[in-house]
């Protein structure tokens, strides 16, 4: 048995995460599992990634398992990959097939035997699928709420909210990535005693810093030395606030033809992409690698974050890190990161005419843009290191697999290997889900 101040193994589970399709697909939790991997947690990671109904998943893995990395190309962790079926009906609930799934990946992969502790990012459909896998192998799970399963995904899958309120209720430890949706999460389960701690994804200020040579990075972008730009990274769907971001700046625009504005991020939605294309001044990037992004948010002169719902943005830290003065709406965790008027601007969700005052408030006052961009900078050395963060994440995963361990000591319910070491697993006999 591991005693708590030694390394520990921990899986972790997550529905998204960056691939060469889309490299920029959840890369905030891959960099969290980089860091707990420098702070000396032994990490594997285990992706389920949906195939569309009546095509088998055989089919689908054979499509795409070229483009998906086994081995972290940085630390070398390993990444499991398995693919799940849809159901036939569009509402029905996912998990228990997705439990089935990763209950027998986990049966026939041995190296995953000696996981002390599930980590699930977002409370559903990850968070819901660990708790099945405690109920198999005895794994304790700890689950965090990042923000689309605490509201735009309670509004499209029935399921989705029973399953994240049963998640407050049972995992050993519950996580939210800002204060808000911890609260959410106290409103969802209201019966719930035990805390809820915030962890913040944190951000790294050397590399996203402001450039030595601004001018050679707008160059290497093909930005005008004469345009101000300005700059949205995320995906183009509805919950970003894309058409509220439309008819801002084409008000914008027209007011301030040396601005520009530039999209980095995918292009899921075509009746958005459309409305972007045909805006006044507006730049279609796409998506690009992480380092790429850098470079954009060093060579722009503001950051905007029109979104619908957020948890705690993570490219609005990272604008805001680039010492860009930002615009972003109040929804989520965002109120946790601009104090609006000194490191940025904070406008209602939903409304265009506070958007586009809010780009004039920049576009008329170089220098207050200037200060509240220093400002934001200070703010996320001050407030949202990285290594402060996940020291913190990797104590809490550390004491509650811990924890879990000296409770199967009093009372084992496990299986000894030759050694006599307890393996608090159950045999893969097991009936499957």
């Amino acid at each position: 048995m591991r005693l708590a101040n030694m390394s520990i193994q921990v899986l972790v589970l997550t529905a998204i995460y960056p691939w060469q399709g889309n490299p920029q697909d959840a890369v905030f939790v891959r960099q969290q599992v980089r860091n707990l991997t420098d702070a000396g947690i032994a990490c594997q990671v285990l992706v389920f990634r949906y195939c569309p109904p009546g095509i088998p998943a055989w089919l689908w893995r054979l499509r795409y398992q070229r483009n998906l990395a086994a081995r972290d190309e940085e630390r070398g962790f390993q990444i499991h990959t398995v693919f799940v079926k849809r159901p036939l009906r569009r509402h029905a609930d996912v998990i228990p097939n997705v439990s089935r799934i990763i209950t027998r990946y986990f049966e026939n992969h041995p190296a995953l035997s000696r996981t002390d502790l599930i980590y699930a990012h977002w409370l559903w459909p990850a968070g819901a699928a660990a708790l099945d896998l405690r109920h198999h192998f005895g794994c304790p799970v700890a689950a965090i709420a990042r923000g689309s399963e605490m509201h735009l995904w309670q509004n499209v899958h029935p399921h989705c909210r029973s399953h994240v309120a049963r998640v407050v209720r049972e995992a050993d430890l519950v996580l939210a990535n800002c204060e808000r949706l911890r609260d959410e999460a106290h409103r969802i389960a209201p019966d719930v005693t035990k805390p809820i701690k915030v962890v913040y994804n944190g951000c790294d200020t050397t590399r996203f810093a402001p450039a030595s040579n601004r001018s050679a990075v707008r160059a290497s972008l093909g930005v005008s030395p004469d345009t101000r730009l300005m700059l949205f990274c995320g995906s183009v769907i509805e919950r970003k606030g894309i058409r509220n971001l439309v008819r801002a700046w084409n008000r914008h625009a027209a007011d301030w033809p040396d601005w520009r504005l530039a999209v980095v991020g995918r292009l899921v939605e075509p009746a958005l992409v459309r409305e972007l294309a045909h805006a006044q001044r507006v730049t279609i990037v796409g998506p690009v690698s992480h380092h790429r992004v850098t470079a954009w948010m060093q060579a722009a002169d503001a950051y905007v974050q029109p979104s619908l719902y957020e948890g705690l943005a993570n490219a609005t830290m990272e604008a805001m890190a680039t010492q860009l003065p930002v615009i972003t709406t109040d929804t989520g965790g965002q109120r946790e990161l601009i104090d609006s008027h000194r490191n940025g601007l904070l406008v209602p969700v939903e409304d265009p005419r506070a958007l586009y005052a809010a780009f004039g408030a920049i576009a008329r006052d170089p220098e207050f843009a200037r200060q509240m961009g220093h400002r934001a900078r200070e703010t996320v050395i001050r407030r949202f290191s990285p290594a402060e963060q996940v020291a913190l994440l990797a104590k809490l995963l550390t004491e509650t697999a811990s924890s879990h361990s000296r409770r199967r000591a009093v009372t084992p319910f496990g299986a000894s290997d030759a050694a006599g070491q307890v393996l608090g697993k159950v045999p893969t006999t097991n009936p499957r889900l």
